[in-house]
């Protein structure tokens, strides 16, 4: 995971150099998993996080599998009251202390994931009348960059954080807005907190009428750029609850038009609209569907693993824990242990050098 170099410029931070990251006079390559409390994130009424459902032991699970990073997703509700006078939440910075100890115990490193913006209501790049209310109201994204620089404030000296992912998969054609929300967002940080990298993820912009992702320019010279990868969304997507739109099933893999080398040639693609050869680029989200029985989910992950690792890229498999079995992208089932056969891909893949 770690190759040699002799010069640290910020001991204890992760840092940009060219197109990689460092820490401590060695290069780092970032490899785990995304935690979240499913209970709370994805509800546009609950702003406490649940204390009991990201715990001690997931943490010490994540060390003995070989990981050394964790994109612990959070929504700015955690971190503002949602009513006036909109104080910061005590109850919100003592749930993320208490994980960012969990992570400093067992040696490993955060990623905060803003999922969810101010008001409650998830993007994951889809379009649709409710998260246009934060994309429309300038006082909505002026408390988003105002929880930002609150962190900032609170966790510019705290060496397990080492990256903001500043916000998730943006859910508007309105580019141009997106770009300045995180240009904001950036100065805001910047304000308190020179020392973690900006991780910033593409917007959507139309092009001969098909959709196309281009990622916002911030002037700072610590930012990666994240890429998410789900292809085929006909196999890792196939029967959801939430519907993908055009993707037609793909019930096994390897299938006739998807074996390892199409992975390979789609995430290139992926990672080079990523620009490379300009910014650290990380796979921050990759994972499928499960069934009731396997239909080459794990073999999936292990050539995603291996496209990754052969373009240099660290990654980070979407998500660990969640409340169900069936049609779920997470690792864990009722009772709190993964799937064994995919766990043991995922920590023979992170423990290789």
């Amino acid at each position: 995971m770690f190759a040699s170099q002799t010069n640290a410029a910020n001991p204890g931070f992760v840092s940009v150099s060219g197109t990689e990251l460092w820490l401590d006079g060695s290069r780092l390559m970032p490899v785990g998993i995304n935690h979240l409390d499913n209970i709370s994130l994805w509800s546009s009424t609950s702003t406490i996080p649940n204390s009991k459902w990201i715990t001690k032991k997931d943490f010490a699970d994540f060390k003995a599998a070989g990981f050394n990073s964790v994109r612990l997703a959070v929504k700015s509700d955690y971190f503002q009251d949602v009513k006036p006078p909109h104080r910061f939440s005590a109850k919100g910075f003592v749930w993320l202390d208490t994980i960012i100890g969990y992570a400093k115990a067992n040696n490993i490193k955060l990623v905060l994931d803003m999922h969810i913006p101010t008001g409650g209501m998830a993007q994951d790049y889809n379009v649709y009348p409710e998260n246009q209310v934060f994309w429309n109201d300038a006082w909505l994204k002026g408390r988003y960059v105002d929880v930002w620089r609150e962190i900032a404030r609170r966790y510019a000296n705290e060496k397990t954080i080492w990256g903001y992912d500043i916000m998730n998969e943006p859910a508007t054609w309105d580019f141009e807005t997106y770009q300045k929300l995180m240009q904001a967002t950036t100065r805001s940080i910047r304000l308190y907190d020179k020392n973690h990298i900006l991780i910033v993820q593409p917007g959507m912009v139309m092009k001969d009428n098909l959709p196309y992702f281009v990622y916002p320019e911030i002037q700072d010279p610590q930012v990666a750029r994240s890429i998410h990868f789900y292809q085929p969304l006909g196999f890792t997507h196939q029967n959801v609850s939430w519907g993908v739109n055009g993707a037609a099933v793909i019930a096994t893999y390897p299938s006739a038009a998807w074996k390892a080398d199409a992975v390979y040639n789609a995430l290139k693609k992926v990672w080079e609209s990523a620009e490379p050869d300009k910014f650290p680029v990380i796979l921050f989200e990759f994972g499928t569907v499960f069934q009731n029985k396997n239909t080459g989910q794990p073999l999936w992950i292990q050539d995603v693993i291996r496209a990754s690792k052969k373009l240099g890229m660290g990654w980070h498999y979407w998500n660990y824990k969640g409340p169900t079995y069936d049609s779920s992208l997470v690792l864990t089932v009722p009772g709190g242990k993964p799937r064994p056969i995919t766990w043991k891909i995922l920590s023979e893949e992170a423990k290789k050098k």
